[in-house]
Protein backbone atom coordinates (compact mmCIF):
# COMPACT_ATOMS: atom_id res chain seq x y z
CA UNK A 1 0.00 0.00 0.00
CA UNK A 2 1.37 3.13 -0.80
CA UNK A 3 2.09 6.27 1.37
CA UNK A 4 -0.73 9.02 1.61
CA UNK A 5 0.08 12.21 -0.07
CA UNK A 6 1.75 14.47 2.79
CA UNK A 7 0.25 17.96 2.30
CA UNK A 8 2.14 21.13 2.62
CA UNK A 9 1.91 24.16 5.10
CA UNK A 10 4.12 27.59 5.10
CA UNK A 11 4.06 27.57 8.71
CA UNK A 12 5.65 24.12 9.14
CA UNK A 13 9.42 23.50 9.07
CA UNK A 14 10.90 20.70 7.24
CA UNK A 15 14.06 18.53 7.43
CA UNK A 16 16.22 18.82 4.25
CA UNK A 17 18.60 15.73 3.76
CA UNK A 18 21.54 16.33 1.54
CA UNK A 19 23.41 13.21 1.34
CA UNK A 20 24.56 11.30 -2.50
CA UNK A 21 24.23 7.80 -3.64
CA UNK A 22 26.67 6.01 -1.58
CA UNK A 23 27.83 8.74 0.51
CA UNK A 24 28.99 10.81 -2.70
CA UNK A 25 29.44 14.10 -2.51
CA UNK A 26 26.79 16.57 -3.88
CA UNK A 27 28.21 19.76 -3.87
CA UNK A 28 31.78 19.98 -5.54
CA UNK A 29 32.00 23.08 -4.52
CA UNK A 30 31.51 25.94 -1.48
CA UNK A 31 29.48 28.26 -3.43
CA UNK A 32 26.82 25.57 -4.98
CA UNK A 33 26.96 24.21 -1.10
CA UNK A 34 26.16 28.04 0.27
CA UNK A 35 24.07 28.62 -2.76
CA UNK A 36 21.86 25.48 -1.64
CA UNK A 37 21.47 26.96 1.73
CA UNK A 38 20.58 30.33 0.52
CA UNK A 39 17.72 29.09 -1.12
CA UNK A 40 16.54 26.99 2.32
CA UNK A 41 16.36 30.11 3.97
CA UNK A 42 12.85 31.41 4.87
CA UNK A 43 12.35 35.09 3.24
Amino acid sequence: MPRAVRGLADSLIYHVLNRGNGRQEVFHKDRDNEAFINLMKPT
